[in-house]
């Protein structure tokens, strides 16, 4: 009996560690995600801070040129 207890417990814990495991690499996805677009909305901030005009869709993403419009950097 403390046999099969000792096995179901095991396979709980492998079962733990291998959700666990999924959990972190979704984790470190999207991280990567999330370091993607900074960079993106860094190279745009960037962009209008070097005269990039604001209404060009491929240039600026949309919510860094509403957020330069609310402060002004409009040219």
């Amino acid at each position: 009996m403390n046999e099969a207890r000792a096995m179901s417990a095991a396979v709980r814990a492998e079962r733990d560690i291998f959700a666990a495991r999924r959990e972190i690499d979704h984790l470190r996805q999207r991280l990567h995600e999330v370091g993607a677009e900074r960079d993106r909305y860094h190279a745009a901030l960037v962009s209008i801070a070097q005269g990039a005009p604001l209404d060009e869709p491929t240039a600026v993403p949309s919510a860094v040129a509403a957020w330069a419009l609310r402060q002004g950097g409009a040219r």
